[in-house]
């Protein structure tokens, strides 16, 4: 799907309708020749673009303005900045264009409470609720993380100025969502211009520019020959990347109907264009038959392509080059390309739409006058304040006058979200699950940018719960959580393969942390809480005895550090987890004879993920030691389930002491470096583990180390992983699994 909607409408460009001061007519009393270059959008086929700059290069063709539409105003902007085609070339093959275009921030770069939400919820926000109702997402993705990449490569441009005092006069081309009318952009922020020209509809954001709403300029001029006209070219050079359009099939689905009409809308405007061309101009037409407008990854190949295009026009361009006027002087050029080097702050300036107080804003950003700063060091600076959770953009970039202006705005779907979340497994024996949870979230909800949340859960174990996150200190790294809520879950024990009691837990509770953020590795805390309610037994229902329903009343405090720089929460190739929870259970209630007691209950976990050539992996260990003899059936530790002993059904193996190791490997069969490619892997996991389950003079059972091995295959979906795989154990257990989420 995400492939389709780049083929449909990343093929676009941004276009205007009025024209600016003629920026391509230099000398017209020399009688020589004004060259103009326009670039057609696109997409990933750009890079055909940057292979016949390099041949135009080579026989001297000075450009004298440049033209561009949707990805082709991203290539002509940067050559206009002073970008020579070999630099743009290791620039666009160096790229990570799925985490670019996806804008799917590196894990690394996630504050942990995220990595933790992101763990359960396996959306991101779906909807918003605003002054007129519901809001839904007007997009796949955002723009984002092309933003920060356009900004590095282009920081020593000033916020707003004029496109003719580049180094090259240049514009770019959108269109206008409310009217459809082509708008050439020849002024202001040139990374604006170039976001608002490769809009594509449905798959990015429509960016503002002047109160338009402006999106792929491919809609309305795909190939916008009659702009480098109206700025004075004599001569004009195309090339043109525009996909003509295919038959419809006989039975056209909703996507190959859409991708249909606007590949048409495209070809017929980009034909009425090329109409416009006199027999001195050029049009080169690159062979895109191994290419596609998502095949960033083969930007190596479209540069080929490009320059192979040009070999059959290099006679024509050394004639232009014998005829052309100089090249454009202009000293005073601004040229916005990155010098690379740092900048020293004149002044912080902090331009916010949004609810958080402007003072936490800058303390979370770091920065402050006098600094030398690099545009590395700018982005880590956002990452630090987008680490609050509580916008929609973040940008920061130079004024002339050295200062630094971050800009935050609000989320478009707005200050009250929602989310949700599936999970499912099914060992296909009896034991099946499967929980879909929701989340309300009001974020930010004062100027300190705390969070108020609602959540549900619903189906094989349910519950509601009311939370109230509030961070505070100078950067917000300080933080209390309170939550109240009611839950419901089930509680197995099982004996050496045998069903002993089947409990149903019900209960209330309050809990509160006091806690520290460290950023985006970890945090501190401590925690207490209180609950109430009962255990049910299924097996042994209205039995009388004192084992049936029991009542539960507890309260816990106690202490937790957590660490997590993995790069991926299901699949790692580097980093580090690790946890240790430190828990004291007080058993309030005495109903059963037995005396109010406190038991001490801890519990570590570690994984540290390699890379192995093709392959990734992860080591994981852990182990927790519980005081209680199932007096309290919550502070139990439970085995059983994928990568939790995956030959066994899951929770099939309680215990109050226990050790578990795992080694896992797994490689991706799809390419990682592809634009819309689905991820596919195959895996393998070997797992150990020991325990002791002891409930006294009841019951105890310490049997001998338990192994499995497991093979799977899995599949990143919208809804989380999805796991189908084998597993056998030493003692005979055989499981087939189905797992749709994350680790459970």
């Amino acid at each position: 799907m995400f492939r389709q909607m780049i083929c449909a409408a990343a093929i676009g460009g941004l276009l205007g309708a009025p024209a600016f001061a003629q920026g391509c007519d230099h000398d017209d009393a020399d009688g020589r020749l004004d060259v103009g270059l326009v670039l057609s959008g696109g997409g990933a086929l750009a890079s055909t673009h940057i292979g016949v700059l390099a041949a135009l290069e080579e026989e001297g063709v000075p450009v004298h303005c440049v033209v561009g539409t949707s990805m082709g105003s991203v290539v002509g902007g940067l050559y206009a900045a002073g970008w020579s085609p070999d630099e743009m070339r290791a620039e666009f093959e160096s790229a990570d264009w799925p985490r670019l275009i996806q804008n799917s921030r590196g894990r690394d770069e996630l504050p942990f409470r995220e990595k933790d939400r992101q763990d359960e919820y396996f959306s991101d926000y779906v909807a918003g609720w605003g002054e007129n109702g519901l809001v839904l997402p007007t997009s796949v993705t955002t723009l984002r993380g092309l933003q920060g990449f356009y900004r590095r490569m282009l920081d020593e441009a000033p916020p707003v100025f004029d496109f003719d005092d580049m180094p090259i006069p240049y514009r770019a081309v959108a269109t206008d969502l409310g009217n459809g009318q082509a708008v050439v952009i020849g002024e202001g922020d040139i990374v604006e211009a170039m976001l608002a020209s490769m809009s594509v509809p449905g798959l990015f954001d429509p960016r503002e520019i002047n109160g338009r709403l402006l999106v792929d300029g491919g809609l309305s001029k795909q190939l916008p020959v009659d702009v480098a006209r109206e700025m004075g070219a004599d001569v004009v050079i195309v090339v043109d990347t525009t996909i003509e359009p295919s038959d419809p099939p006989a039975n056209p689905s909703v996507v190959q109907i859409a991708q249909q009409i606007v590949q048409v809308q495209v070809w017929t405007n980009r034909t009425e264009q090329a109409e416009l061309l006199g027999p001195g101009d050029i049009l080169i037409r690159p062979d895109l038959s191994m290419l596609s407008t998502a095949s960033f990854e083969r930007a190596g190949d479209g540069f080929e392509s490009g320059v192979n295009a040009a070999a059959p026009f290099r006679a024509r361009m050394r004639e232009i080059a014998a005829q052309a006027s100089a090249p454009v002087d202009n000293p005073g050029a601004i040229s916005a390309r990155s010098g690379g080097g740092t900048r020293q702050v004149a002044r912080i300036e902090i331009d916010n739409n949004t609810r958080v107080s402007d003072a936490l804003i800058a303390e979370r950003f770091g920065i402050e006058a006098g600094d030398e700063v690099s545009r590395e060091d700018i982005e880590n600076a956002i990452t630090e304040v987008a680490g609050l959770q509580a916008f929609g953009t973040i940008d920061a970039g130079f004024q002339d006058d050295g200062t630094l202006t971050l800009r935050t705005r609000e989320r478009y779907l707005g200050d009250d979200l929602f989310q949700a979340g599936l999970t499912v497994s099914n060992t296909f024996d009896r034991n099946s699950r499967y929980v879909l949870r929701g989340r309300y979230s009001r974020i930010p909800l004062n100027a300190a940018g705390g969070e108020l949340g609602v959540s549900l859960t619903l189906g094989s174990e349910y519950g509601i719960a009311l939370e109230w996150l509030q961070p505070f200190g100078p950067e917000g790294r300080y933080f209390t959580d309170f939550e109240a809520g009611f839950e419901g879950y089930p509680l197995p024990l099982d004996f050496d393969g045998d069903r002993i009691d089947d409990y149903w837990l019900e209960n209330w509770y309050v809990e509160a942390e006091l806690g520290r953020d460290l950023g985006r590795w970890g945090q501190i805390a401590l925690v207490a809480d209180y609950r109430t309610g009962e255990y049910h037994s299924d097996i042994l229902g209205n039995d009388p005895t004192e084992f049936s329903d029991v009542q539960l009343e507890i309260a816990r405090v106690g202490a937790a550090f957590e660490i997590d720089t993995l790069d991926h929460p299901d699949f790692p190739t580097s980093g580090r987890s690790f946890s240790a929870e430190a828990l004291w259970i007080t058993n309030l209630n005495s109903e059963i004879g037995l005396p109010q007691q406190t038991y001490e209950r801890i519990r570590l976990t570690a994984a540290q993920a390699f890379g192995l050539g093709d392959w990734g992996g992860v080591v994981r260990a852990e182990g927790g030691t519980s005081e209680d003899t199932g007096v309290v059936l919550q502070s139990l530790f439970f085995l059983g389930g994928f990568r939790r002993l995956s030959a066994y059904s899951e929770r099939e193996l309680p215990n109050n002491d226990y050790r578990y190791a795992s080694v896992e490997m797994y490689r991706r069969l799809t390419a990682s470096d592809a634009v819309g490619s689905i991820p596919l892997y195959v895996g393998g996991l070997v797992e150990v583990a020991e325990f002791t389950f002891d409930l006294g003079d009841f019951l105890v059972y310490q049997p001998d180390p338990v192994f499995s091995i497991t093979g799977y295959g899995a599949v990143n979906t919208l809804l989380g992983p999805v796991y189908f795989g084998l597993s056998a154990g030493d003692r005979g257990n055989k499981a087939v699994f189905l797992y749709v989420g994350r680790n459970f």
